[in-house]
């Protein structure tokens, strides 16, 4: 398994796991990873899908505290 903090002080090191091609490679109880949608003309993010992402975001900060002692990692925009 591994160190949250790790992979934080060292994205070089574990960048192949913070790019998994499939979220099941990556997330659980110590890791998540969101996007903010796919951009729309302009090259921009709407509102309600950065409004959306705000909440998915409160929701997993909530989990890891409430869930692990050590915290975890949040990877946005990957």
């Amino acid at each position: 398994m591994r160190d949250a903090r790790d992979v934080f002080d060292h994205p070089d090191k574990h960048w192949d796991f913070l790019t998994a091609d499939a979220d099941t490679k990556f997330e659980g109880q110590y890791f998540d990873r969101k996007e903010v949608g796919r951009a729309e003309a302009g090259n921009y993010a709407s509102g309600s899908q950065v409004n959306g992402l705000i909440e998915q975001i409160k929701e997993c900060v909530s989990a890891f505290a409430n869930a692990n002692k050590q915290g975890g990692l949040l990877v946005l925009g990957i």
